[in-house]
């Protein structure tokens, strides 16, 4: 069987380690790490790839997005003590004109990205997966455990909504969201619960964070 696991936010590689020690990663997945923020490529390059040669990881420096994002866009950095350079956990590609709460981005820095969009990539990778019943396709779930980490300050909820439009949900076993909605300034939980559902119904084991 193939397996993947689709890292969303790296960061520092808190949520390798986490997820390495639930899923067992060895020689038999694919490791696919998105971080964006410049500073932390050879930090990952050094601390989580070359540690852990025995495990196919492959790091894009795109952050991840839905439809409606351009090619490159404004990228909010966070500073936080222990780092030199901006690599707090709190990075976003929202702003205020996303509805995110000003306050919480006092003090940040921002660094043009490029973006690259979730549903294509997971579509692309799991091209060989797909059986078309005249112009009906359908993945092939039981020749894959597609595995999802989505942890991405605010972004989640048009990604996701993405994911279900294109169909690219139905490709995923297991999806991990950490919601921001304590980010915005108009509650999200409605939107939290729906989502959840719809992902639920296409048969996705879906853990949720808040």
């Amino acid at each position: 069987m193939r397996k993947v696991f689709i890292d969303c936010g790296t960061n520092t590689g808190g949520g390798v380690h986490h997820f390495h020690n639930r899923y067992n990663f060895g020689s038999d997945w694919e490791l696919y790490l998105f971080e964006p923020n410049p500073y932390l490529k050879d930090f990952i390059l050094e601390n989580i790839i070359s540690k852990n040669p025995h495990v196919p990881m492959h790091l894009i420096d795109q952050a991840v997005c839905g439809k409606n994002s351009e090619s490159e866009v404004e990228f909010h950095l966070q500073k936080i003590p222990e780092f030199d350079f901006p690599a707090g956990g709190g990075s976003t590609l929202l702003g205020s004109d996303n509805g995110i709460s000003e306050t919480e981005l006092v003090g940040y820095e921002t660094v043009k990205v490029k973006t690259i969009r979730l549903s294509n990539f997971i579509m692309h990778l799991m091209q060989n997966h797909i059986r078309m019943d005249g112009n009906v396709a359908s993945f092939q779930k039981g020749e894959c455990m597609v595995v999802l980490k989505l942890d991405v300050e605010g972004a989640e909820y048009e990604i996701i909504q993405d994911l279900l439009e294109t169909g690219a949900a139905w490709a995923l076993t297991d999806v991990h969201i950490e919601f921001h909605g304590r980010r915005f300034v108009e509650s999200k939980r409605d939107e939290e619960v729906k989502l959840v559902g719809e992902l639920f119904q296409r048969g996705v084991n879906v853990f949720s964070h808040f």
